[in-house]
């Protein structure tokens, strides 16, 4: 099924690749070792947190893909959010088959992707919990990779990893590659991944969503000692929780890609369309939408802030953190009023956006103050 594709693409060398703090785990991308899971009575226990709906399209080869790792799975966590195909009925029958435990949570109504998966955080089981799509397909060795981040993070460090992510491979909805990985789609630069091994990830977090969820791996006590939030918005929960991991505790980067991140037309978000689709708006809907992609970020932000750690840089996050509220509001005011626009931006700001990305964002707010005072004249 995923076999073929996992043999015959060749991963273009992606730069920082050499640089990346576990070179020794990187062998050629798709080089799949043994099949079989590794014996480790003493070893970490993975959940697999896989939120569904109306999945039956691409549900079971993910599915075996998770079937399919080198390193054991402890808890398989499906959490259906009122599917009303035939996602239950493969779900179920896969658990008659597998030696992997299954457990199902069926939600009474339907709550949204994000809320389906801050939730099932709680039913989780494992030390780790590995977020999945119920689209995309792992590949073989990605939680024996995690493993050995996880691992040589605490050799090194002497601290428990909160966090591991890795790169992604784009494949179409027949799991044929792209010819891209997910970094390079972000424009990942040499620099950013520097700020990412240098235990920065939350400055590069600020201007692209490095993190994605279907790659991300986190500390089961830390997710559940994280602040509750009520999701009434469209944040997703990646975000959510990339953001307050990076901002307060380590987190560990796996620069290979581990997952075949598929992109179709169903895609809640993918990477060919990370905005949401366009639909035909009133203009109170569209004045709103001018300023939804700041209250996003702030709303990330304060919600950042809200994690208490011990960690030695964490009020140095805390004033990073505070900055970026301010200077989001500053935008929402910059596209309000043309005194706002012309006012300078603060001098911090030049630590985490280039030249270039301040002019970009100095347009964006331009153009949406236009759209503002048109709209708002043609209602009078």
């Amino acid at each position: 099924m995923n076999a073929p594709c996992m043999q015959s693409f060749k991963m273009k060398p992606f730069i920082g690749f050499e640089s990346a703090p576990y070179s020794s785990t990187m062998a050629t991308p798709f080089s799949s070792p043994s099949l079989q899971p590794t014996s480790c009575p003493n070893s970490l226990r993975f959940s697999v947190l896989l939120a569904t709906y109306n999945g039956e399209a691409h549900l079971l080869e993910q599915l075996q893909s998770i079937e399919r790792q080198t390193y054991p799975v402890h808890q398989l966590l499906v959490c259906d959010d009122v599917s009303t195909d035939a996602t239950l009925a493969i779900v179920e029958q896969f658990k008659c088959t597998t030696h992997i435990p299954v457990d199902i949570i069926c939600n009474p109504v339907n709550i949204g992707f994000a809320r389906n998966f801050m939730q099932g955080i709680k039913a989780c089981t494992g030390d780790y919990i590995a977020f999945c799509d119920q689209d995309d397909v792992w590949l073989p060795f990605k939680l024996e990779r995690i493993v050995n981040a996880i691992e040589q993070h605490q050799a090194h460090t002497k601290t428990q990893v909160q966090m591991v992510f890795s790169n992604t491979c784009l494949v179409d909805s027949n799991l044929m590659p792209t010819g891209q990985t997910g970094f390079e789609y972000l424009k990942l630069t040499q620099q950013d991944l520097q700020l990412i091994q240098a235990g920065q990830l939350l400055k590069v977090l600020v201007r692209k969503p490095c993190v994605t969820g279907m790659t991300m791996v986190c500390e089961r006590l830390a997710l559940q000692a994280l602040p509750s939030v009520d999701i009434t918005s469209d944040i997703p929960h990646d975000y959510l929780i990339s953001t307050a991991i990076a901002a307060h505790y380590p987190y560990a980067l796996v620069a290979e890609p581990l997952v075949l991140y598929r992109q179709h037309a169903r895609n809640v978000i993918g990477m060919k369309n990370i905005a949401y689709k366009k639909k035909k708006k009133t203009i109170t809907q569209y004045l709103d939408e001018i300023f939804n992609d700041l209250i996003f970020k702030k709303q990330l932000f304060q919600y950042a802030l809200k994690v208490q750690s011990s960690t030695e840089n964490a009020d140095d996050f805390k004033k990073i953190l505070n900055f970026l509220i301010c200077f989001i509001n500053q935008r929402v005011q910059r596209r309000q009023s043309f005194k706002a626009l012309l006012m300078p931006i603060a001098s911090y700001t030049k630590r985490f956006y280039s030249l270039k990305e301040r002019r970009r964002m100095f347009l964006k707010d331009f153009r949406s103050l236009l759209r503002v005072k048109f709209y708002k004249r043609n209602k009078r």
